[in-house]
């Protein structure tokens, strides 16, 4: 039995049509279409066929903007050639920009919250008193506990 390597690509999602600080809903089956068709437009029958096998909208975060794309290693390459061409995903004008690309979940996690805590960073940069920032960063723990763990 051979083993066979997976890549997991963590995608964020960014909509003009809605401000950042609404969660945005998208479900996991209409990333996948989205991708597929694209992939199929831009590398043909080869690279439909080639991501067919172990690709899945694994992950996504409405909150966040943040989805997991699952596919093995090798077709991994056609995925992320053509997520920068996706402009629609169910009937919403999109825009999608890798953040990282992994080989387990668990890596994809870790660079997630890394990646939030930075956010977070920049909005507490902001604030100007301690109880606002205690305050964002005790609703940011609260929800990564829920969500991710």
């Amino acid at each position: 039995m051979v083993r066979h390597k997976q890549r997991y690509m963590v995608i964020e999602i960014n909509s003009p049509q809605q401000r950042k600080d609404d969660s945005l809903v998208i479900p996991s089956s209409a990333l996948y279409r989205a991708l597929s068709k694209k992939v199929q437009q831009l590398h043909g029958d080869f690279g439909s066929a080639a991501i067919r096998e172990g690709f899945v909208a694994k992950y996504f975060n409405e909150k966040t903007r943040i989805a997991i794309v699952r596919s093995r290693h090798g077709p991994h390459k056609l995925i992320t050639t053509v997520l920068p061409f996706v402009t629609e995903i169910d009937k919403k004008q999109v825009s999608l920009v890798t953040l990282y690309t992994g080989a387990t979940m668990r890596q994809c996690f870790k660079f997630i919250l890394n990646h939030q805590r930075k956010k977070i960073d920049e909005l507490c940069a902001n604030l100007q008193s301690d109880e606002e920032k205690t305050a964002i960063s005790e609703a940011f723990l609260k929800f990564h506990n829920k969500t991710l763990l």
